[in-house]
Protein backbone atom coordinates (compact mmCIF):
# COMPACT_ATOMS: atom_id res chain seq x y z
CA UNK A 1 0.00 0.00 0.00
CA UNK A 2 1.41 3.35 -0.80
CA UNK A 3 0.94 6.64 1.72
CA UNK A 4 -1.23 8.12 -0.36
CA UNK A 5 -3.54 5.02 -0.15
CA UNK A 6 -3.02 5.18 3.56
CA UNK A 7 -4.05 8.63 3.96
CA UNK A 8 -6.90 8.32 1.76
CA UNK A 9 -8.35 5.23 4.35
CA UNK A 10 -7.49 6.99 7.58
CA UNK A 11 -9.08 9.67 7.27
CA UNK A 12 -11.06 10.69 10.28
CA UNK A 13 -9.05 9.01 12.18
CA UNK A 14 -5.92 8.79 14.40
CA UNK A 15 -3.21 6.56 13.13
CA UNK A 16 -0.07 5.40 13.09
CA UNK A 17 1.95 3.80 10.29
CA UNK A 18 5.75 2.07 9.57
CA UNK A 19 6.92 2.88 5.97
CA UNK A 20 9.86 1.28 4.36
CA UNK A 21 10.87 2.13 0.72
CA UNK A 22 7.75 4.54 -0.38
CA UNK A 23 5.34 2.06 0.74
CA UNK A 24 3.79 1.33 4.42
CA UNK A 25 4.41 -1.83 5.45
CA UNK A 26 2.71 -1.98 8.57
CA UNK A 27 -0.30 0.36 10.17
CA UNK A 28 -2.72 1.14 12.70
CA UNK A 29 -6.37 3.00 12.23
CA UNK A 30 -8.14 4.04 15.42
CA UNK A 31 -11.32 5.72 15.70
CA UNK A 32 -11.36 8.51 18.39
CA UNK A 33 -14.28 9.73 20.72
CA UNK A 34 -12.70 12.86 22.21
CA UNK A 35 -15.59 13.48 24.29
CA UNK A 36 -15.39 10.44 26.11
CA UNK A 37 -11.53 10.46 25.72
CA UNK A 38 -11.60 6.76 24.19
CA UNK A 39 -10.60 5.20 20.92
CA UNK A 40 -11.77 1.95 19.19
CA UNK A 41 -8.75 0.27 17.14
CA UNK A 42 -10.19 -0.96 14.19
CA UNK A 43 -7.23 -1.92 11.75
CA UNK A 44 -3.91 -3.29 12.65
CA UNK A 45 -1.89 -4.58 9.79
CA UNK A 46 1.42 -5.57 8.47
CA UNK A 47 1.92 -6.38 5.55
CA UNK A 48 3.07 -10.58 5.49
CA UNK A 49 6.28 -10.17 4.21
CA UNK A 50 7.45 -8.41 7.38
CA UNK A 51 5.67 -10.20 9.83
CA UNK A 52 7.40 -11.59 12.30
CA UNK A 53 9.73 -8.62 12.70
CA UNK A 54 7.20 -7.29 16.11
CA UNK A 55 6.44 -4.33 13.88
CA UNK A 56 2.69 -4.83 15.06
CA UNK A 57 3.90 -4.58 19.16
CA UNK A 58 6.51 -1.78 18.21
CA UNK A 59 3.41 -0.01 16.13
CA UNK A 60 0.93 -0.55 19.27
CA UNK A 61 3.46 0.82 22.07
CA UNK A 62 4.12 4.40 19.83
CA UNK A 63 0.15 4.63 19.25
CA UNK A 64 -0.43 4.28 22.96
CA UNK A 65 2.30 6.98 23.38
CA UNK A 66 0.77 9.13 20.84
CA UNK A 67 -2.83 8.41 22.57
CA UNK A 68 -1.16 9.43 26.20
CA UNK A 69 -0.13 12.58 24.21
CA UNK A 70 -3.58 13.95 22.67
CA UNK A 71 -5.00 12.75 25.97
CA UNK A 72 -7.03 9.95 25.88
CA UNK A 73 -7.45 7.80 28.47
CA UNK A 74 -8.39 4.63 26.98
CA UNK A 75 -7.77 2.68 23.82
CA UNK A 76 -10.58 -0.15 23.01
CA UNK A 77 -10.13 -2.82 20.23
CA UNK A 78 -11.48 -6.20 19.41
CA UNK A 79 -10.51 -9.67 18.12
CA UNK A 80 -12.05 -13.14 16.94
CA UNK A 81 -12.27 -15.53 19.95
CA UNK A 82 -10.86 -17.91 17.42
CA UNK A 83 -7.90 -16.03 17.41
CA UNK A 84 -6.01 -16.78 20.47
CA UNK A 85 -2.51 -15.74 19.39
CA UNK A 86 -4.20 -12.39 18.34
CA UNK A 87 -5.93 -11.87 21.84
CA UNK A 88 -2.58 -12.81 23.45
CA UNK A 89 -0.81 -10.41 20.94
CA UNK A 90 -2.76 -7.21 22.41
CA UNK A 91 -2.00 -8.28 25.91
CA UNK A 92 1.32 -8.50 25.44
CA UNK A 93 1.74 -4.43 25.20
CA UNK A 94 -1.44 -3.81 28.28
CA UNK A 95 -4.72 -4.88 27.06
CA UNK A 96 -7.03 -6.65 28.88
CA UNK A 97 -10.13 -8.33 28.27
CA UNK A 98 -13.17 -6.78 29.57
CA UNK A 99 -15.85 -8.23 27.42
CA UNK A 100 -17.40 -9.94 24.55
CA UNK A 101 -19.47 -9.49 21.68
CA UNK A 102 -21.16 -11.02 18.20
CA UNK A 103 -20.93 -8.12 15.50
CA UNK A 104 -23.73 -9.05 12.61
CA UNK A 105 -22.45 -11.35 9.56
CA UNK A 106 -19.61 -12.70 11.33
CA UNK A 107 -19.18 -16.65 12.26
CA UNK A 108 -17.68 -15.83 15.68
CA UNK A 109 -17.54 -13.99 18.72
CA UNK A 110 -15.40 -11.29 19.65
CA UNK A 111 -13.09 -10.36 22.85
CA UNK A 112 -13.21 -7.00 23.61
CA UNK A 113 -9.93 -5.59 24.47
CA UNK A 114 -9.13 -2.44 26.80
CA UNK A 115 -5.65 -0.49 27.83
CA UNK A 116 -6.01 1.74 30.50
CA UNK A 117 -3.69 4.92 28.61
CA UNK A 118 -3.60 6.81 32.05
CA UNK A 119 -3.30 5.58 35.52
CA UNK A 120 -6.65 6.72 36.72
CA UNK A 121 -8.37 4.26 33.74
CA UNK A 122 -6.34 1.59 35.07
CA UNK A 123 -8.53 -1.40 36.08
CA UNK A 124 -7.24 -4.45 38.35
CA UNK A 125 -6.82 -7.78 36.31
CA UNK A 126 -9.92 -9.06 38.88
CA UNK A 127 -12.37 -6.71 37.73
CA UNK A 128 -11.16 -7.27 33.82
CA UNK A 129 -11.98 -10.64 34.76
CA UNK A 130 -14.98 -10.03 36.36
CA UNK A 131 -16.04 -8.13 33.72
CA UNK A 132 -15.42 -10.12 31.23
CA UNK A 133 -17.75 -13.25 32.67
CA UNK A 134 -20.52 -11.06 32.96
CA UNK A 135 -20.14 -10.09 29.50
CA UNK A 136 -19.44 -13.28 28.37
CA UNK A 137 -22.21 -14.73 29.56
CA UNK A 138 -24.83 -12.00 28.52
CA UNK A 139 -23.59 -11.89 24.95
CA UNK A 140 -23.79 -15.78 24.47
CA UNK A 141 -27.48 -15.52 26.34
CA UNK A 142 -28.47 -12.64 23.55
CA UNK A 143 -26.87 -13.01 20.87
CA UNK A 144 -25.44 -16.00 17.98
CA UNK A 145 -21.51 -16.47 16.60
CA UNK A 146 -23.20 -14.43 13.26
CA UNK A 147 -24.59 -11.09 15.13
CA UNK A 148 -28.07 -12.31 15.48
CA UNK A 149 -30.22 -12.64 18.35
CA UNK A 150 -31.08 -16.01 20.05
CA UNK A 151 -34.49 -16.83 21.00
CA UNK A 152 -33.69 -15.45 24.38
CA UNK A 153 -31.99 -12.59 22.97
CA UNK A 154 -35.04 -11.68 20.77
CA UNK A 155 -37.37 -11.88 23.58
CA UNK A 156 -35.16 -9.84 26.16
CA UNK A 157 -35.26 -6.90 22.78
CA UNK A 158 -39.13 -7.13 22.35
CA UNK A 159 -39.58 -6.89 26.14
CA UNK A 160 -37.03 -4.08 26.41
CA UNK A 161 -39.31 -2.57 23.53
CA UNK A 162 -42.33 -2.73 25.46
CA UNK A 163 -40.86 -1.42 28.33
CA UNK A 164 -39.49 1.70 26.80
CA UNK A 165 -43.06 2.09 25.05
CA UNK A 166 -45.13 1.59 28.13
CA UNK A 167 -42.49 4.30 30.30
CA UNK A 168 -43.16 7.06 27.27
CA UNK A 169 -47.35 6.24 27.47
CA UNK A 170 -47.17 6.68 31.23
CA UNK A 171 -44.78 9.85 31.16
CA UNK A 172 -47.55 11.12 28.79
CA UNK A 173 -50.35 10.49 30.64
Amino acid sequence: MTSDKWIELSRGCIGQYIEDDGGVIAFWLVYPDYKKKETYGKILAVAPEHKGNHLGLSLSRALANYLRELGMNVFMTDTSLKAPHVVKFHKSYGCKAIGMTSWPNTNYYSVILRLALTQECEISDREANKRFGISRFKCKMLLKEDGSATLFGKIYNLAVLLFSKLKYLIGKG
